[in-house]
């Protein structure tokens, strides 16, 4: 691996019920967690491939694990501060200038996504691109987001985190005590359509173990009337 990008698959629990994940079983989840982390190897195959999350452990193809033993109740709905910031640490560690960070049922389509996400940067002077989520001046979407390592590490804090809160509000209040810019100049933002980034839970009970097609997005789980852009109607307005 000579890659600077490391891809951090989160937001990965193996117990409990969460959202669109209520009927999968565990073993559902493993396969879908496989599936994502097998596309991410496609996409980038350089690439250092971090799957992080809790519950009981399973032996993951992916290049480096970050798991805790314990389900973690309280992190769910609330970033997964302590599996995002150890996962971040292995790839600071490997000495990945950048991170793409997803959600552990999720995937991007397109090969040359790590040049075009990095190109968007060099063109705004910014250290991370973010997507639905985004609301300016509140907060910041944790689900996907491409930025340099040490900027991440900077926000992701579990010592910061409040836990009466998302982790969406988390990561705004901490990047706001941090930093005094506007958030303009750190952050750019992208829609999801734009970003390829597809959405693996919804219909894996129907669709598991086939290549995921369009079906396989936002607008299905959130229905069909809106776009996940539309679902969310804040954001960060590009330059």
């Amino acid at each position: 691996m000579n890659s600077d990008t490391c891809i951090i698959l989160s937001h990965a629990p193996l117990e409990g019920e969460l959202h669109q994940w209520d009927r999968l079983s565990r073993q559902d989840k493993i396969e879908m967690f496989e599936f994502a982390i097998t596309m991410a190897k496609e996409m980038e195959p350089r690439s250092r491939v971090v799957l992080s999350g809790h519950g009981e452990y399973f032996a993951s193809s992916a290049d480096s694990i970050v798991w805790q033993m314990k389900y973690l109740e309280d992190e769910i709905g609330r970033g997964h501060p302590i599996c995002v910031n150890a996962a971040l640490g292995v790839a600071k560690a490997a000495g990945c200038k950048y991170v793409l960070k997803l959600r552990a049922d999720s995937y991007i389509e397109d090969s040359r996504a790590i040049w075009y996400f990095k190109s968007l940067l060099k063109k705004d002077g910014t250290k991370c691109l973010v997507t639905a989520q985004t609301i300016a001046d509140q907060q910041i979407g944790d689900l996907f987001m491409f930025g340099e390592t040490d900027f991440l590490l900077d926000i992701w804090r579990p010592e910061k985190w409040d836990y009466s809160v998302n982790g969406m509000i988390n990561l705004y209040r901490i990047y706001r005590s941090l930093y005094c810019n506007d958030m303009h100049d750190d952050f750019s933002y992208s829609e999801v359509k734009d970003l390829g980034w597809r959405l693996l839970s919804p219909d894996w009970l129907v669709h598991k173990g086939l290549d995921a097609g369009p079906e396989h997005n936002w607008d299905r789980y959130y229905g069909s009337k809106c776009t996940f852009d539309e679902y969310y109607k804040g954001y960060i307005t590009p330059r």
